[in-house]
């Protein structure tokens, strides 16, 4: 996958753990993810290529941003340094404006540096975008100030230091839901990273025939959490299970060696 962003001075990159590129209509951004795994104090740099796919010459900005999550939203474009778990006051970006012909490339070097107590999980966030000047009438047309912009890339930098294996999920709330078109029995189960790292858990379900023992696992669902971030899972047993009473469990398994997390409720079938 290919993806736009726009820079601007002094902004940084902040980088997931896979590596991906994305292409616009004009141009194209690679990676749109980058991950650092430095040690406190260490400084580590990465590189981002664009390039101008279009028929003319463009002139391209960089521009980094904040990004903080608040439960399941997620608040965007925030002015860098102001957050958190900001990576911006340690971050460079070089260029961060430059021009390119059709099928040139720019490599963009994207730069940390980290502070002695540095042992968090830190991101922010780069935009790249295209930005050519407007006549008057142009201007005035659209009420701007004088700039066309294009569609923007994102590109999301991320640090992590190895050492930091704070990997810990949490189940916020467990409950049972309305049963979907296929008369499939739903649950809802709402998670949040309460850990210092990037979690992928796994979550799925298990129930228990309070009288028979007989157990049945649903297929796990998977969710990718920053920090901080929570989200709501709708998971589903299918129909069909014997009338009884039921044990069912909510498991989040964050991997890593880490204690699962378990929620549990009662139900009836009848």
């Amino acid at each position: 996958m290919k993806n736009r962003l726009l820079f601007l001075p002094c902004f940084f990159v902040f980088v997931c753990s896979f590596l991906l590129k994305v292409k616009g209509q004009d141009f194209e951004v690679s990676p749109v993810a980058v991950k650092f795994e430095l040690e406190p104090g260490e400084v580590g740099s990465k590189i981002l290529n664009v390039t101008n796919y279009s028929s003319k010459p463009y002139d391209f900005q960089l521009e980094l941003f904040d990004e903080e999550y608040q439960g399941e939203d997620v608040k965007k474009n925030l002015i860098p340094g102001t957050t958190k778990n900001s990576l911006s006051n340690w971050l460079s970006v070089s260029p961060n404006f430059f021009s390119l012909n059709p099928n040139e490339t720019q490599k963009i070097d994207v730069s940390l540096s980290l502070p002695s107590d540095a042992f968090d999980t830190k991101w922010s966030v780069i935009y790249v975008k295209v930005a050519t000047e407007r006549t008057p009438f142009e201007a005035d047309k659209q009420l701007a100030t004088g700039l066309i912009v294009t569609p923007r890339i994102k590109v999301t930098v991320i640090q992590s230091p190895k050492s930091n294996t704070n990997y810990k999920g949490k189940i916020l709330s467990f409950s049972e839901g309305a049963a979907n078109e296929e008369a499939k029995r739903t649950f809802n189960v709402k998670l949040k990273n309460a850990g210092g790292k990037i979690i992928s858990p796994k979550v799925y379900l298990l129930s228990a025939n309070i009288k028979t023992a007989a157990e049945r696992k649903s297929e796990p669902k998977g969710a990718t959490l920053m920090p901080g971030q929570e989200t709501t899972l709708t998971l589903e047993f299918p129909a069909g299970l014997p009338k009884g009473e039921y044990a069912v469990a909510a498991v989040m398994d964050c991997g890593h060696g880490s204690d699962l997390e378990v929620a549990q409720l009662m139900i009836t079938i009848e």
